[in-house]
């Protein structure tokens, strides 16, 4: 995870400049969520353990728009949904290309940005899919096919995700995976202030998604 050799910006980036960004585009109850998302990134290009930050909060929060600000980052692998057979399935698309995640990165940060559709799957799924994601966090990760093929995988991998309190009881269930998770509650704003101020940036939405996403490279590779 190099340092970015194309941020030519004249002038240094600094969290309280992005928060400003921010602040022009979402009506935040708490920014200290934009200094808490960017500290985890940061804290996962250290040479140290992962971190995993739950970021909880109702839909219509902002915590959306927050994390597709990092979407512009090499490291960082966008998860919409998951399968028992997503971090490893043995299955090869052809050229050498391998379908299953953790053969795609030894390194990097799972975002997910509703992990609550993930613990409402089954029962069964869901501790599968947990009881994966607590190898992964401990940096390796073997599964049997079967095909017969073993796929073996050592790394690190940071996750940043959001969710609504529904994650709280689905945790409770499995509470080794929850000993792995950073939580943090959002403080919602005036939902009529945010609501007004959402309508009027409507027509400036993707030219400020845009604006988020480089303004959080740029502040990430400097730092």
């Amino acid at each position: 995870w190099a340092r970015n050799p194309h941020n030519n910006m004249s002038e240094i980036p600094t969290i309280a400049k992005y928060k400003e960004r921010v602040s022009e585009f979402l009506l935040l109850g708490d920014d200290g969520v934009v200094d808490l998302i960017a500290a985890a990134v940061i804290a996962n290009r250290l040479d140290h353990d992962a971190v995993w930050l739950m970021l909880n909060a109702p839909s219509s929060s902002g915590k959306t728009e927050l994390l597709n600000a990092l979407f512009g980052l090499p490291f960082v692998i966008p998860i919409s949904d998951l399968t028992t057979n997503t971090f490893a399935s043995g299955y090869n698309m052809g050229g050498g290309r391998q379908a299953s995640l953790l053969l795609q990165y030894q390194n990097g940060i799972m975002v997910f940005k509703d992990f609550t559709s993930i613990l409402s799957k089954s029962r069964e799924v869901r501790d599968i899919i947990l009881g994966q994601m607590r190898e992964i966090y401990e940096g390796k990760y073997d599964k049997h096919t079967g095909t017969g093929e073993k796929i073996s995988w050592k790394g690190k991998m940071g996750a940043i995700a959001a969710a609504t309190s529904a994650v709280y009881s689905a945790i409770a269930d499995t509470s080794e995976m929850g000993q792995r998770f950073v939580y943090y509650s959002i403080k919602q704003p005036d939902r009529k202030k945010a609501t007004l101020k959402a309508l009027d940036n409507a027509n400036r939405s993707a030219e400020f998604r845009a604006l988020l996403s480089e303004e959080m490279k740029a502040y990430i590779y400097f730092v």
